[in-house]
């Protein structure tokens, strides 16, 4: 394969088709990944990282283009790894710290003791009164809140944060609908709003931490 012309073809593809652009660079990310070490392909690296259009390009993930080609010379190891610049090598440093994401994660893990409260009162509740009509509402509570503290219990532990978010964001969406349609259909809709609150600012929070967290650069 001639990297050296497929990479500046997907620069100038992304570049000149904004409707092609994520498809363009999806293609650079999978070339920039598949590259082996050698002197031909650290040259098209340095040719690419030359051209001053991939400056801020991110793909659908939110990766950093000049991140990824970056990590395509760090790859080759030596001597190839010797000749990036100590300011490419501080913006890789950058994004992967970035995609770890341990501020938002620790975010995530203060806002979790939400559902893990209504999880707890819910049970307690159950423990402590007899059966009455409200028994089945509360118990679908706790089973839905104790769903999205696993959903934020998997969100701060894998390693994947970008997902992690945007899957616990999906869990509590999911929760809320549930606990509202138990709210609309036998239970007190003011009761289920109540609970759902905790998991409704998960979702939103997670959400968001989804879209500003980027994929990890070797994922």
């Amino acid at each position: 394969m001639q990297h050296g012309r497929t990479l500046k073809r997907w620069i100038d593809r992304a570049m000149s088709d904004e409707y092609y652009r994520e498809e363009a660079l999806d293609g650079l990310r999978v070339d920039l990944k598949s590259m082996r070490s050698g002197e031909h392909c650290a040259h098209d690296v340095h040719q690419l990282l030359a051209d001053p259009r991939l400056d801020g390009l991110r793909d659908r993930h939110g990766r950093n283009m000049r991140a990824l080609a970056v990590a395509a010379l760090v790859r080759m190891g030596y001597p190839f790894a010797l000749r990036v610049s100590p300011e490419d090598l501080e913006l890789l440093r950058l994004e992967q710290h970035s995609a770890k994401a341990r501020v938002l994660k620790g975010i995530n893990a203060v806002l979790a003791l939400g559902p893990l409260l209504v999880m707890a009162i819910g049970g307690f509740s159950l423990l402590m009164f007899p059966p009455n009509v409200l028994t089945g509402a509360v118990l679908l509570v706790v089973f839905c809140s104790a769903a999205m503290v696993l959903a934020m219990a998997g969100a701060i532990l894998r390693r994947h944060a970008r997902r992690g978010f945007q899957a616990a964001s999906l869990t509590g969406c999911i929760v809320c609908l549930v606990m509202w349609m138990i709210g609309m259909l036998f239970a007190p809709l003011d009761l289920m709003v109540i609970c759902s609150l905790p998991a409704a600012i998960c979702a939103l929070v997670a959400g968001a931490c989804g879209v500003v967290t980027p994929s990890p650069i070797d994922a």
